[in-house]
């Protein structure tokens, strides 16, 4: 296992440098480039080369390279946002914790759901209530994020005042105590998680459900039911636990994938996460931010499957022993 985690380990590695230098790169060679945020063509030219002095910008592409690098890897500077004239270190620092709560509420939900929806489909294979959660899962799998957001707001918000409409806290919730001010929070939370993960809970239960559906099949499953075991112990114990390991790798792709989604999410409900600080980015044309938002996306797909893949040796000592061969 020692030896299959550090050759996981150094994989992850390459993919993380061969990410930044592409990120990298790719900024600095598009159409406009990131001296355009800086400079206006109405500027003086004496100006413009202070302004390329301080930003660096007169120096050769590979020498630029070379710092930035440096001073990610060793330092986590990423620059100064121009839009804001603040550290993008401080702004990942800032927007970068809620999208991280959502994205694990929404993943909480998404697999909470997910596996009680999947063993009853599989344990009514092929009846009313399989064929009512499998068409249940593709619809919500097919339904636009935004779209699903703005309905459960109308319905949940406006219609029945149950949650909150948008942003992570009430008005007055710094005034509340600690217990309120997170039961407040959680409130505000509520709303956007569960559509979040809704929204990608197909996948867990029709690879659940599959899964679980083969495993039932099995010898040594027919063999406890012989014997006399509950049908609740063959399928929660005998069943569930030899057809939950595809999920181990759905697991750690499913965070990546949820913390990319949550961009139409944070727009919808309003919620100050690397969404929004994404979008702005955009709009404002602010390529340090838009580097670093870049690349963080890209390293939480690769830790992501960095975490499936351990996930599954742990899960199946096939996948060890293949690898030791």
């Amino acid at each position: 296992m020692t030896a299959y985690l550090l050759r996981r380990l150094a994989a992850s590695a390459v993919l993380i440098f061969l990410v930044l230098t592409l990120t990298f790169f790719v900024i600095q060679v598009a159409p406009g480039g990131p001296g355009a945020v800086y400079l206006d063509p109405r500027v003086p030219a004496e100006y413009a080369d202070e302004l390329n002095a301080l930003y660096g910008l007169d120096r050769p592409l590979p020498e630029r390279y070379v710092a930035w690098l440096r001073a990610v890897v060793l330092h986590w500077n990423w620059g100064i946002s121009p839009s804001t004239k603040r550290p993008v270190s401080e702004l990942l620092a800032l927007y970068g914790p809620p999208t991280l709560l959502l994205s694990l509420a929404a993943l909480l939900v998404q697999f909470t759901f997910g596996l009680l929806l999947g063993v009853t489909a599989a344990r009514h294979a092929e009846r009313l209530q399989d064929h009512v959660i499998r068409f249940l899962s593709v619809l919500l799998y097919a339904l636009p994020a935004f779209w699903l957001g703005l309905m459960a707001i109308l319905l949940l918000s406006h219609t029945l005042p149950l949650f909150p409409p948008g942003h992570t806290q009430s008005l007055d919730g710094d005034s509340l105590g600690l217990i309120g001010r997170t039961l407040d929070r959680l409130h505000h939370l509520a709303l956007p998680a569960l559509v979040l993960g809704l929204a990608t809970l197909g996948s867990v239960v029709r690879l659940l459900r599959g899964s679980l559906v083969e495993v039932l099949q099995q010898d040594y499953v027919r063999t406890a039911r012989a014997k006399g075991v509950s049908e609740r112990t063959v399928l929660w114990v005998h069943g569930l636990r030899n057809a939950v390991a595809p999920l181990t790798q759905l697991l750690g792709l499913s965070l990546p994938y949820l913390v990319g989604g949550a961009l139409v999410v944070e727009r919808v409900f309003s919620w100050p996460g690397m969404g929004r600080l994404t979008w702005e980015a955009i709009g404002t044309r602010d390529y340090p931010v838009l580097m670093a938002a870049t690349a963080l996306s890209a390293l939480f797909v690769i830790l992501g499957s960095l975490l499936a893949d351990l996930l599954l040796a742990a899960a199946d000592p096939r996948v060890r022993r293949s690898e030791a061969g």
